[in-house]
């Protein structure tokens, strides 16, 4: 069994932090939206924008009140 968390902050983006910031706010959401995207194309079960929101992420998958649903345990 596995379980797949996609993050879309860094190599997903192919940007470093300054190129990011530099980015409008539409033009980061549009990448943001295209890395999120390309993520669950390559089979991600669970996208987040950052590591520091996989916590949250995954105890909302785990409670079933969010995104994705982490596999029950055999």
């Amino acid at each position: 069994m596995r379980f797949t968390v996609g993050v879309t902050s860094g190599n997903a983006l192919g940007l470093s932090f300054e190129d990011f910031q530099a980015l409008s706010l539409s033009e980061r959401e549009k990448r943001v939206d295209t890395a999120r995207q390309a993520l669950l194309d390559a089979g991600a079960d669970l996208v987040v924008d950052s590591v520091a929101d996989l916590v949250a992420a995954l105890e909302r998958s785990i409670d079933g009140s969010g995104p994705g649903h982490l596999p029950a345990h055999p």
